[in-house]
């Protein structure tokens, strides 16, 4: 009688192990496979990766050498801002026409917004240059098509391979009339402003169309120096007697004019 009760524990001890024991089995397997699909997961994420977007453009990562620029409502009041688009500076290896979209597929090394290099590093001075150079072209362009910007912020400005920079955000492009732009609605006040756009103090107002001179140039300074030139008690010169006498700080002292009338765009 003890001899059977002693197999009857055993071989419900047994049972109970191996119940437990496939338990643990099931639990792991199922921590697993949750694994595996989350890595699914994130190499999807990567895959389209979201670069920049807003209402008309998306910008994204396919994958680490291929970038996708797909602009809706082409025939909208921004036709003149990608018709202006200096696409010839990209590797463009696809285009796609619909209706009222372009998709362009470009291949490059980095893709990025400029947002995310200032809040890293300060940038060197050829990349400054480029900055300069790419959007100053950009700016004077959108004039001879009748449009313009009242100001620009990092934000605004792709990225690609560190030395080529064009505005995509179409969400402040004014139509031109008589060199101004009309002001009518309020904007956050910005570090990238120009004395002009500080001194409105009504909404709708008239502004000079250069007044994005003015502002890419201090976005330029901060790029290069960290100084923000709304807040600093030095003058433009004083931040910039680093690069004394070079063509990129003529060129900013010639856009940092405190009268828009003034400034000019010039790199010599």
């Amino acid at each position: 009688m003890v001899a059977n009760t002693r197999l009857t524990l055993k071989s419900d001890c047994k049972k109970r192990i191996k119940i437990i024991v496939r338990k643990h089995i099931k639990i792991i397997v199922r921590k697993h496979i949750k694994i595996i699909f989350l890595f699914k997961i994130i190499s999807i994420y990567d895959i389209y990766m979201v670069i920049y977007q807003d209402s008309q453009i998306s910008i994204t990562a396919k994958n680490k050498k291929d970038f996708v620029i797909q602009i809706e409502h082409w025939d909208s009041t921004y036709k003149k801002f990608w018709v202006n688009f200096p696409f010839v500076l990209l590797n463009v290896t696809s285009k796609n026409t619909d209706a009222d979209k372009r998709i362009y597929t470009i291949t490059a090394g980095k893709v990025e917004m400029l947002d995310d290099i200032i809040k890293r590093r300060r940038m060197p001075y050829n990349e400054c240059m480029s900055l300069m150079y790419d959007v100053g072209n950009q700016i004077q362009s959108l004039e001879m098509f009748g449009i313009g910007i009242p100001f620009i912020k990092p934000n605004d400005i792709l990225v690609v391979d560190s030395k080529h920079f064009f505005i995509v955000n179409t969400n402040r492009i004014l139509q031109l009339s008589n060199n101004m732009l009309t002001i009518d609605t309020p904007y956050k006040k910005s570090a990238y402003f120009s004395p002009e756009m500080l001194n409105i103090t009504a909404i709708p107002s008239n502004i000079h169309w250069k007044s994005a001179y003015y502002s890419l140039a201090s976005l330029v300074v901060y790029c290069l120096t960290g100084v923000d030139i709304l807040g600093s008690k030095n003058s433009p010169g004083e931040n910039l007697d680093k690069i004394y006498a070079t063509k990129l700080y003529w060129a900013l002292l010639r856009c940092l004019e405190p009268k828009p009338q003034d400034r000019y765009y010039l790199l010599i």
